[in-house]
Parts: C-alpha cells; sequence; structure tokens
C-alpha cells in the first residue's frame, strides 16, 4: 500500500471530516457552494433496478450525463465550473451521486444503491477535475472531482463528488478535465470518509 505525505493525510481529513481549511478572515469571503445535479431519469431508473446505464458488461461501464455549469456565491457575478465534455464509456457523475448518508451508531456512513455497489472493482472511466494532494507539477495521488475549484480555499462538493485516485504513473497538474481509467472501489466504511477510490489509474486523452 503506497505511503501517504503527512501534507496529503491532512488533506484528505479535512475533506472528509468537515474541518476548516482556512479560518479567521477567510470565512467571511464569497464561496461558491456547488452541488450534484438531480439524477437524470434514466440514472434514476436505473439505481433503482440495480443496473448500470447502458452496461454491455459488468467490467466496462458505460454511459455518461456530465454535469451541468455548477456555481453561486455573494458576489455580483457567479463563480462557475467549467461543464465536463462528454466521454463514450464514462461513468456519470449523477449516478455516483445517488449515494445516501446513514447514522450507523455514533458513525454517518454512505449507503449505496445497487448500480453504484456493482460497480466495485470494476474497470471504470471517469471524468472530473484535479484536486491535487501533493506538491510539485507532477502527481501520483489526487482527488478527481465533479466540478472545478471555484476558489483556492473551496472543496468544490461533497464525498459522493468526489474519487481519491492512485496513479500508475504521474499526471501533470492542470484545471483542464481528465479522462481517468482503473478499476474502481466502492467504500463502505472508510476511515477518511472517502466513498471512492480509484487504483492503477492512467489518464487516457480527450477526444
Amino acid at each position: 500500500m503506497a505511503t501517504e505525505s503527512p501534507a496529503a493525510r491532512f488533506v484528505l481529513m479535512a475533506l472528509f471530516a468537515g474541518l476548516p481549511m482556512m479560518g479567521g478572515a477567510q470565512t467571511a469571503l464569497p464561496r461558491a457552494q456547488p452541488t450534484l445535479p438531480a439524477a437524470s431519469p434514466t440514472v434514476q431508473e436505473a439505481a433503482r433496478a440495480g443496473t448500470v446505464p447502458g452496461a454491455a458488461s459488468r467490467d466496462v461501464v458505460f454511459g455518461g450525463n456530465p454535469p451541468p455549469d455548477f456555481g453561486g456565491h455573494a458576489g455580483p457575478q457567479p463563480l462557475v465550473s467549467p461543464p465536463l465534455p462528454k466521454v463514450e464509456g464514462a461513468v456519470p457523475w449523477d449516478l455516483l451521486g445517488q449515494v445516501k448518508s446513514v447514522p450507523v451508531g455514533r458513525k454517518v456512513v454512505p449507503q449505496f444503491p445497487a448500480a453504484v455497489s456493482g460497480l466495485h472493482r470494476t474497470a471504470v472511466k471517469v471524468v472530473g477535475f484535479m484536486m491535487p494532494l501533493q506538491a510539485g507539477e507532477r502527481q501520483t495521488h489526487f482527488l478527481l472531482t465533479a466540478t472545478s475549484q471555484t476558489c483556492a480555499f473551496c472543496i468544490p462538493v461533497g464525498p459522493e463528488g468526489i474519487i481519491e485516485v492512485r496513479m500508475k504513473k504521474p499526471v501533470k497538474a492542470g484545471f483542464d478535465a481528465l479522462l481517468i481509467a482503473g478499476r474502481l472501489e466502492v467504500l463502505q466504511d472508510d476511515p477518511q470518509g472517502i466513498y471512492y477510490r480509484i487504483r492503477d489509474a492512467e489518464s487516457l486523452p480527450l477526444r
């Protein structure tokens, strides 16, 4: 298992435990509050039926309804995340967003619909934006998010819109959308509060 740097571990804990990344005067600044879009009727029906929309096999997932523009803050101009490109074969974020948070004892754990649980340990492709967890231009460990960061200190979305990514080879950090392929883990009780992880990931060209 790969060793995390202290900085990456702190960022992950802050993201998924709800700790503020900045304090003091920063709390008064306008902040974007994007949320995942409502699932399309096709995705809702698939989640109820326990199937993946358009899936041809258990190993490769098809479909893909990329989120629309997000944003909105206290200022006169909205902070908007650019739309994700449509990619055939990409898992739709609105399907991953069907997870519910359920209290179990003193904890809150994710409850996934059958269509999402069925993706566990399958080969998937997902389009998203990079949130780096390491210093430097090239990243092997980062978060893939449904929306881009709209300010330097904002968490773009909740855990339903975030995938922890472990790359086979480093990929250049940037603000453009990425197409990531790898084996998805759907996590029931991760100690850091993460819902999704992709290991042995590769960056594919967006066409």
